[in-house]
């Protein structure tokens, strides 16, 4: 049994990031051990990055999505509910207990598939050595120097140990960006237009007012259910093409992504959001681990260095506040 999964090294700030960010904000603070993120493009893994905590985004449905009354009519890019911890045993905690609780019996979101007990301790306390496919950026945002430092240091640190460490070709981020937004923005904004027409207030500044052109008719959707389908194969591809690079001849264990394009930002300037919603997009599980914080010595950038790979880098590495 080969599984896939996302783990990331992340960078702590004192911002929130969003959509869950109160929960991560909490957490890191100590005034909670654990709590649940809902997340449908990143909302577990950005403030877990941005709040130096552990996060699970698990495919969709793994854990139980808390009652039908949290759904929602996402039916290509489906909502997901996590844990966020300040450890990885929170995360254990939290699967080992709602799974245990049988959530297939009461949500309807949830399949079959119980905590695995006897295998867990099979594997608990043993050393296995692993392989881990790298990817440093996703040929859009280059990930600001403290996520690259942390980047660094996690491969150092798995050579060290002895398992075995590839690095894979960059993948499109572009591409899994435009496929998404066509999705998420299907409606073209009707709903929360309804919604804005109850208020008599004007939108703060963070807020876009729904574009009507970017509603899609229903075959125009089906073409972006296609399209998101076909990078799900396209990926799982991938995936098993990295067997060609490891000692086993088997898919690697992990594929390890950072967990952003930047630390955390100004307060409303957060822009490209790839690197966190890869994972609802293929419908991998995603894990966030913290690795370093931001030094401004080790991390000030050099502009001497920039070689900005889209709009969205440029944008991002001018934001980079890493050297103050």
């Amino acid at each position: 049994r080969y599984w896939r999964d996302w783990s990331s090294d992340v960078c702590s700030s004192d911002l929130a990031g969003g959509s869950s960010g109160g929960e991560g904000s909490l957490i890191s603070l100590g005034g909670s051990p654990l709590g649940i993120g809902s997340d449908i493009a990143g909302s577990i893994r950005t403030p877990a990055n941005f709040n130096g905590i552990y996060g699970l985004c698990p495919s969709p449905d793994r854990l139980p999505a808390h009652a039908g009354e949290n759904t929602d009519g996402h039916t290509v890019i489906r909502a997901v509910a996590g844990p966020l911890s300040r450890s990885v045993d929170g995360l254990e905690l939290y699967t080992r207990s709602v799974l245990a609780m049988k959530p297939w019996e009461w949500d309807f979101a949830s399949i079959k598939l119980p905590w695995r007990e006897e295998e867990y301790q099979e594997g608990l306390g043993k050393k296995h050595r692993l392989c881990f496919a790298f990817m440093l950026h996703d040929s859009v945002v280059l990930p600001n120097p403290p996520i690259l430092r942390g980047m660094r240091e996690l491969k150092r640190a798995l050579l060290q140990e002895g398992h075995q460490v590839v690095d894979i070709e960059p993948w499109d981020g572009q591409e899994l960006m435009d496929a998404a937004f066509k999705v998420f923005l299907a409606s073209g904004g009707e709903e929360v237009a309804e919604l804005l027409s109850l208020l008599n207030e004007p939108l703060i500044r963070e807020v876009h007012k729904p574009d009507p052109s970017t509603k899609l008719s229903i075959p125009e959707y089906e073409a972006s259910a296609s399209k998101i389908k076909y990078l799900r194969q396209k990926y799982l591809d991938v995936w098993q093409a990295t067997s060609a690079l490891t000692e086993t001849r088997l898919p690697v264990d992990a594929i390890i992504i950072p967990s952003g394009g930047t630390v955390a930002p100004p307060h409303g300037t957060m822009e490209y959001f790839t690197y966190e919603a890869i994972s609802n997009v293929l419908e991998w599980t995603c894990a966030t681990v913290p690795i370093t914080r931001v030094d401004p010595i080790l991390d000030a950038k050099q502009d001497e260095d920039i070689r900005p790979m889209s709009n969205y880098d440029q944008r991002n590495w001018e934001k980079c506040k890493c050297n103050q």
